[in-house]
C-alpha cells in the first residue's frame, strides 16, 4: 500500500500534460481533455525540464544565489525566478542551452532577492484564478495553455492560435493580483 501511494505521488509531475488528463474540481469533474502534443513530446518536455533543473540546482555558483524554475513546453524552455545579478542569469541559460531537443529559451529570470513564501503562495492562488477564468471561456482551448506565475507575473505558454492567445492574455490581465502577463506561445493555425 505504501509503495502504491509513493508511486502515485512520484508520478504526479508526469501527469501534468498527459493524454488524456482527468481534471479535478467542481467545475470539471469527469471531463477528459487532450493535449495536442504527442506523448513523445510530452515525455521529452518532462525530461528536458528535469535535466535543466538538475543542472541549475547543482551548479555551485547558482545553488546559493538563485531561485530558478524551469518549464518546458513543446521543446521551448521558460526560466523564471530570481538571481542576484545579471551574470548568474546568463549563466543559468548558458548551462542548459546545449541540452538536446531545446528549440528556444525564454530567460525571464529577474535580478533581485528570492521571493518570500507568502509571495509563492500568492502566485499559486493567481495561477488557480487564471486557470479557472480561462476554463470559463467557451471555445478557448485551455488544455493547450500552461500557466506559470512568478512574483505576480503570469507566463502563458502553449500551442494555440494567435486569436486564442490574445484572448487568454486579455482574460489573465483582468484578474485581480496579476501585475504583468507574458505570452510565450507557439502559434498554430
Amino acid at each position: 500500500m505504501k509503495k502504491t501511494i509513493l508511486l502515485l505521488i512520484l508520478s504526479i509531475p508526469l501527469l501534468q500534460g498527459c493524454v488524456p488528463t482527468m481534471l479535478a474540481g467542481a467545475a470539471a469533474v469527469g471531463l477528459v481533455v487532450y493535449d495536442n502534443r504527442s506523448s513523445k513530446t510530452i515525455l521529452n518536455d518532462h525530461n528536458i525540464s528535469y535535466k535543466a533543473q538538475n543542472i541549475i540546482n547543482h551548479d555551485e555558483l547558482l545553488k546559493n544565489h538563485s531561485n530558478i524554475y524551469v518549464t518546458s513546453f513543446n521543446y521551448t524552455i521558460l526560466l523564471t525566478g530570481e538571481v542576484e545579478n545579471d551574470l548568474l542569469k546568463k549563466r543559468a541559460e548558458n548551462l542548459i542551452k546545449n541540452i538536446k531537443g531545446i528549440k528556444q529559451i525564454h530567460n525571464q529570470v529577474t535580478i533581485g532577492p528570492k521571493i518570500s513564501t507568502a509571495a509563492l503562495s500568492n502566485d499559486a492562488l493567481i495561477t488557480t484564478k487564471v486557470k479557472t477564468e480561462l476554463l470559463k471561456e467557451n471555445g478557448l482551448e485551455t488544455t493547450q495553455i500552461k500557466v506559470i506565475t512568478q512574483n505576480s507575473t503570469v507566463y502563458l505558454m502553449g500551442l494555440i492560435s494567435k486569436k486564442d492567445g490574445d484572448l487568454a492574455a486579455e482574460i489573465t490581465r483582468n484578474i485581480n493580483g496579476v501585475n504583468k502577463v507574458v505570452k510565450v506561445f507557439e502559434y498554430v493555425q
